[in-house]
């Protein structure tokens, strides 16, 4: 709204013939049209190369996320936990409930 009133305000005003007003008006215009960029939007190289410098839980955890991380980081996540050490597996297996509350988890899941 601020952006709007400030375009419809520099409308209002009467500048010179070589005002910087039109310039203004456009980049307001784009700053408010513009959105923020999403994790989604990158590339899937680039959702591989975080997944590769993140700890192994967090990458299996980023995969459960959708269907596309899943296809993207699912077989390589899920190995990378399968060979990680003990404290990895259970750090995934004791933070998984917090998600899923009707669940529980053991330290048999971990092995």
């Amino acid at each position: 709204m601020k952006i709007q009133k400030s375009i419809h305000l520099l409308n209002t005003q009467q500048g010179s013939k070589h005002s910087i007003r039109p310039f203004f008006i456009q980049t307001m215009r784009t700053l408010h049209q513009a959105r923020t960029p999403q994790f989604g939007d990158l590339p899937a190289e680039i959702k591989l190369c975080i997944a590769e410098h993140i700890p192994p839980a967090s990458a299996s955890y980023l995969s459960l996320c959708n269907r596309t991380l899943e296809q993207i980081l699912g077989p390589q996540s899920w190995s990378s936990l399968q060979h990680a050490g003990y404290e990895d597996r259970m750090e995934f297996v004791l933070t998984l409930p917090r998600d899923l509350p009707a669940d529980f988890s053991c330290h048999g899941c971990a092995r």
